[in-house]
């Protein structure tokens, strides 16, 4: 940090066009904020969470803990209990719909941004119809026999 006649400054990057690009976003205001660290935590986060679901009892809150995830694992090959392998409940096909549809809010939501006026509106109904596709897939996911099938 640099201090010039009580100013308090800052600098980004590497010397250069990088540097000049994202300091005129800051003065645009365009850019207030670098959350990429924070993103990764609740990313590990929430993976963790659905991994830890496998480990309870076979129900659809589980069912529904394992899959709201982005990645899932469909099964188990090994246990070091000694149980047998099996195949966890949920629908991989209406996950990947889910998935998508997440895939999609992103975008919008990158989208938005930027956007004004009518375009802004639409981007925002295209918003909430794939929230309501997002969680109708999530639903269909989880509506599945969420017993463990034995391999």
């Amino acid at each position: 940090m640099l201090r010039d006649n009580d100013v308090h400054s800052f600098e980004f990057g590497m010397p250069g066009e990088m540097r000049e690009r994202l300091t005129d976003l800051v003065i645009q205001g365009r850019k207030r904020a670098t959350a990429g660290l924070l993103a990764a935590f609740v990313l590990f986060g929430w993976v963790m969470l659905s991994t830890g679901a496998l480990a309870m009892s076979a129900t659809r809150m589980s069912t529904l803990a394992h899959v709201w995830a982005p990645f899932v694992g469909w099964h188990s090959s090994d246990s070091v209990t000694g149980e047998a392998p099996w195949i966890a409940g949920g629908s991989p096909v209406w996950h990947l719909a889910y998935i998508t549809a997440l895939c999609g809010l992103a975008a919008t939501a990158a989208m938005l941004h930027d956007a004004w006026g009518t375009q802004r509106a639409r981007l925002i109904r295209v918003f909430v119809l794939v929230s309501v596709l997002a969680l109708a897939s999530l639903a269909l996911a989880v509506a599945a026999d969420p017993t463990r099938v034995p391999l």
